[in-house]
């Protein structure tokens, strides 16, 4: 049984029962490459992040926006996806790239009852 070819005719089956006046979105989230020491990224990490942004590039058409946290190994590994997913394009056309408290590690409010 080919787990893959099936996931993809099941997918392809949903696509063409949907709304084709709705336009398709996709969210897609990547944890952080491998942090280095003394620097945000390690040499596997960079390895990893291009690996990722050429991969992303190979299955998407366009990208509209990359976001990161500020941490320095989210947002080197961001600007290396940015830089692969930009390759080729106007500036105007690229997707833009941001920095995003939400993505922040750690909880996201203070829990409650305190």
């Amino acid at each position: 049984w080919d787990a893959e070819a099936s996931a993809s005719e099941g997918a392809a089956q949903l696509r063409s029962g949907s709304d084709p006046s709705v336009e398709r979105r996709h969210l897609v989230l990547v944890r952080h490459a491998q942090a280095g020491d003394g620097a945000a990224l390690s040499d596997v990490g960079k390895k990893q992040a291009e690996a990722t942004g050429r991969r992303l590039r190979a299955v998407f058409d366009e990208a509209t926006a990359v976001y990161h946290a500020a941490s320095p190994e989210a947002k080197a590994t961001a600007e290396i996806i940015h830089r692969l997913l930009s390759e080729g394009l106007k500036r105007d056309e690229a997707p833009c790239i941001v920095e995003c408290a939400l993505l922040e590690e750690g909880l996201p409010a203070i829990p409650s009852p305190v």
